[in-house]
C-alpha cells in the first residue's frame, strides 16, 4: 500500500531586519538546520523532499516517518520542534496540511498547509497548526471596534500609561481568543497605526522621527510570532506616547508665548484673564495655572507690572505729560488706582519717580 503524504511547511519568524545581527539566520541555514532536523529524526533512510519558500521550507512527508509517531502527525511536528537547534527552534511555526494518497494530489495537501496558517496567531503558543483539527474552526476577519480604538487613542493622548498597557494586553489577547485571522490583525494593527499617526500629525509632528515607526509599519510581509509583534506594537505605542506628551509641552509653549505677546500688544485695553482665555479657546483656570508655571507670577501681577514699566517709559519720555493722562495710556481706568499700584511696585509715586529724573 502506497503512502500517504502530507505538505509540512516549517516557518522561520522573527528573523526580521530590527533584531541584533547575531539573532539573524540566513535562508541557507535555516534550511540546513531543517534537513539536519529531519535526518536525524528519521536516521537518514528516507530522502525527504524540501522546497524554499522564502521565510519557509516546504516538507513532502511520507506516512511512513509518521510510524515511530503512532502514526501522528502532531506528535511528529512536536518532535521536529523540539529537535530543530536553539539557533532557531523556538521561532519555528509548523503547518500540516490535509493528506492525501499520491503524488499527484500533493497540491491539495500544500493549499490545506497554507489555510491551516490563518490560525497561526490562536495557536501562537504550541506554534503547531494542523489543518485536519483546525478546518472546522471560525476565523474572525473584522478589525478592531471603531469606538474602542477611539478610547486607546485617547488614553494615549491623556498619557494614560497603566490604561494603555492593558488596552495593549487586552488587545492582543483578543487576537487569540476571538480567532483573528492574519489579515484581520494586520488591519487592526494599521487601525491603530493610522490613528496614532494622525494625532501626531495634529499637533504638527513627524510621526517618520520615531524609531519604531518602521518596524511597525514594515512588518506586513515578515513572519512574526504574536509575542514579537505585540513588543514592536508596545514599543511604538510607548514612544509615540511619549512624543505626544513632548509635542504638547511644545505647544504649551508656544501658545502661552502668544498669549504673553498679545498681553505685551493689547496691555492698555480692557484687557482679563478671562477675556484672553476665551480670545484663545482656553480654560480660564488652566490659563491662570499654566502662566504661573511658565513665568513664576501671576496672570495680574504680570499684566501691572507691563502697565508701570510702560508708564516708567511715558514719565521718562514725556516730562510734560499729566498723571492720568498716564493712567489712561496704559489702561488703569482710574488715576487714584494707577498711582497706588505704580507706588506698590516702585515704591514712590508716579510724580515722585519723573521729579527724581529732572
Amino acid at each position: 500500500k502506497a503512502d500517504r503524504l502530507y505538505y509540512l511547511f516549517a516557518e522561520l519568524n522573527d528573523n526580521h531586519i530590527w533584531k541584533p545581527p547575531g539573532e539573524q539566520l540566513s535562508s541557507a541555514r535555516f534550511k540546513e538546520l531543517v534537513q539536519q532536523a529531519l535526518q536525524d529524526m528519521t536516521a537518514g533512510d528516507q530522502p525527504l523532499y524540501l522546497h524554499e519558500h522564502r521565510n519557509r521550507i516546504g516538507i513532502l512527508l511520507p506516512d511512513h516517518v509518521l510510524v515511530p509517531f503512532k502514526g501522528d502527525i502532531r506528535q511528529f511536528a512536536v518532535r521536529f520542534r523540539q529537535t530543530m537547534s536553539v539557533e532557531a527552534g523556538g521561532r519555528v511555526f509548523l503547518y500540516a496540511g490535509a493528506p492525501v494518497d499520491r503524488l499527484a494530489n500533493i497540491r491539495q495537501s500544500y493549499i490545506t498547509a497554507k489555510e491551516a496558517m490563518l490560525h497561526k496567531y490562536i495557536h501562537d503558543d504550541s506554534r503547531i497548526v494542523i489543518y485536519a483539527q483546525v478546518q472546522s474552526e471560525p476565523l474572525n476577519y473584522i478589525g478592531m471596534d471603531p469606538a474602542e480604538l477611539g478610547r486607546f487613542i485617547e488614553q494615549i493622548e491623556e498619557q494614560q500609561s497603566e490604561k494603555v498597557k492593558l488596552a495593549v494586553d487586552a488587545l492582543f489577547q483578543d487576537f487569540r481568543v476571538k480567532r483573528y485571522a492574519p489579515e484581520a490583525v494586520k488591519m487592526t494593527i494599521h487601525q491603530c497605526v493610522l490613528g496614532i499617526t494622525k494625532a501626531i500629525r495634529s499637533m504638527e509632528g513627524d510621526e517618520r522621527s520615531l524609531a519604531s515607526m518602521a518596524p511597525i509599519v514594515g512588518w506586513h510581509d515578515l513572519s512574526l510570532s504574536l509575542g514579537e509583534l505585540k513588543g514592536l506594537f508596545a514599543g511604538f505605542v510607548e514612544e509615540s506616547k511619549d512624543y505626544i506628551a513632548e509635542l504638547r509641552k511644545v505647544q504649551v509653549k508656544g501658545g502661552i508665548q502668544k498669549v504673553r505677546s498679545y498681553i505685551e500688544a493689547n496691555y492698555a485695553g480692557n484687557i482679563s484673564l478671562k477675556s484672553i482665555a476665551a480670545h484663545f479657546f482656553i480654560n480660564p483656570v488652566y490659563l491662570g495655572q499654566l502662566f504661573k508655571k511658565t513665568y513664576g507670577v501671576y496672570f495680574n501681577d504680570f499684566l501691572l507690572q507691563i502697565r508701570v514699566n510702560e508708564a516708567k517709559k511715558l514719565l521718562r519720555q514725556s516730562p510734560d505729560i499729566r498723571i492720568y493722562e498716564v493712567a489712561e495710556k496704559v489702561g488703569f481706568s482710574s488715576a487714584d488706582y494707577f498711582v497706588n499700584q505704580f507706588e506698590k511696585i516702585e515704591h514712590m509715586k508716579p510724580s515722585e519717580y519723573r521729579n527724581k529724573l529732572l
